[in-house]
């Protein structure tokens, strides 16, 4: 007896019978469908009563005409319609590329089991399967494995080959994920085999996107050194580029990580903090991009951290009106309030600079969630500015219901903290002068609009 006839004699014994069922009511439910999936798969194990082969990569596989059109639309199209000449072949050949033809086997079974193993090496030639034969369930397990795993592919160096198909194909959500991965980590240890795979256009894409997280421009300079067609110079072209609003997205400064704009908000020992604590944190940026300004001093900036949330304590308001209490609240989200020290003196020769403000939030070596708003900060506008890093909710552990809210916490595990014993919080302001020639996108405008505070 081989081991599929064991299996559905086991299978057939342990068949599900509800005691409800027998003592009640005549009407007998019986739950067999494993035992008739079982069936189904032996067909294709054993090759029993196949009626078709598919030649693939010079492999011969015996198949049932029924499952595959079950299964695919283009198979039921290939097998059925008679305008087509496989509809009457008794064996056709699939043209497959090898990495395709590798994992053909797999691709097959999943017709008959409805079970497949994929991985980071194998999620991709399996997804180009189902692409190609329209089998959409295996399609939505694919692009959900994808989607969990973005930062364990750019580590098995798999990244940028998910990230060119998923967007050549139109699989948006994955494209975006690993798209946001490579901009908020370009400089990461990309391997020279990858960055050979990534084509010229779609790096000339990403690099148009204003929020690059960069050390320094250096750096894009550097990662894009080993494509010459990029770096050809038309500087005839800039004052013409400058006149158009998106010419002037090519001015706008990305996102640097560098010292000079910018600062790590660092909190250790998050779980001992009390409720509500604040940390203050000082450091200065440059006042302009170009180095030019050399006689300028530099902006000094404080921003105060609430890693736990912030407690408005009951006041009293006093307007034209009349007097007002205004009640207590409880904010539940890690917040911080940036104050300008020193506003400096405008420039005739360089315009009067808005101010572009960062918060970059780690987990690990990876950035896992990122926040732009613009803000100006000058004599004539209020210098203190109030901003929302994330949820309470996706920092803090399980604590039940504070005394001071309204909603109770049902949050799980925190995902946003680092360290081995995940009690590191960190983020990463960088704050960035704008001028008339950096464009602004309309959701970094209503960003900075939002006063999140009194």
């Amino acid at each position: 007896m081989s081991s599929h006839s064991r299996d559905l004699a086991s299978c057939a014994s342990n068949s599900e019978i509800s005691d409800e069922n027998i003592n009640n009511n005549d009407d007998l439910e019986v739950d067999n469908s494993k035992c008739v999936l079982l069936k189904i798969a032996t067909l294709y194990a054993e090759q029993l009563m196949s009626d078709l082969i598919l030649d693939v990569g010079g492999v011969a596989y015996p198949v049932h005409r029924l499952i595959l059109c079950a299964s695919s639309e283009v198979f039921q199209v290939m097998l059925m319609n008679r305008e087509w000449s496989e509809c009457k072949k008794t064996r056709i050949v699939l043209q497959e590329n090898p990495v395709a033809a590798s994992v053909f086997p797999q691709f097959l079974k999943y017709f008959y089991t409805g079970q497949i193993k994929i991985s980071h090496k194998t999620v991709l030639p399996v997804l180009s399967l189902a692409d190609k034969y329209n089998i959409s369930d295996l399609m939505t397990l694919c692009l959900e494995y994808m989607g969990q795993h973005v930062a364990q592919a750019a580590q098995r160096g798999q990244l940028i080959a998910w990230m060119q198909y998923t967007m050549a194909c139109g699989h948006n959500k994955v494209a975006k994920a690993c798209q946001n991965f490579f901009k908020w980590n370009l400089e990461w240890n990309w391997l020279d085999s990858e960055l050979d795979e990534l084509e010229g256009e779609t790096l000339a894409q990403l690099l148009q996107q204003n929020d690059l997280v960069v050390h320094n421009e250096m750096s894009v300079y550097n990662l894009t050194m080993y494509r010459d067609g990029l770096l050809v110079g038309q500087y005839e072209r800039v004052w013409e580029v400058q006149q158009t609003a998106g010419g002037r997205a090519l001015f706008t400064p990305r996102l640097y990580t560098e010292d000079t704009w910018g600062s790590v908000l660092a909190v250790d020992n998050f779980h001992s903090l009390p409720c509500y604590h604040m940390r203050t944190f000082i450091f200065s940026t440059r006042p302009a991009l170009a180095d030019i300004a050399h006689t300028d001093r530099m902006m000094e900036w404080t921003v105060d951290l609430y890693p736990k949330g912030v407690w408005f304590r009951k006041s009293m308001l006093i307007a034209w009106s009349g007097t007002y209490d205004v009640p207590e609240a409880v904010l539940r989200t890690v917040r911080i309030a940036i104050t300008c020290l020193s506003v400096t003196a405008p420039d005739p020769y360089r315009p009067e600079p808005d101010v572009r403000v960062k918060m970059v939030l780690t987990v690990k070596e990876n950035i896992m969630m990122l926040h732009i708003s613009v803000k100006k900060f000058n004599d004539m506008c209020e210098v203190n500015s109030h901003l929302t890093v994330v949820d309470f909710d996706l920092v803090t552990p399980n604590l039940g219901r504070c005394p001071k809210c309204v909603e109770s916490n049902a949050s799980t595990e925190p995902s946003h903290l680092m360290g081995p014993n995940k009690d590191q919080l960190r983020v990463q302001v960088v704050i960035l002068p704008l001028t008339d020639y950096c464009y602004v996108s309309p959701a970094e405008v209503a960003a900075g609009s939002d006063r999140l505070g009194p």
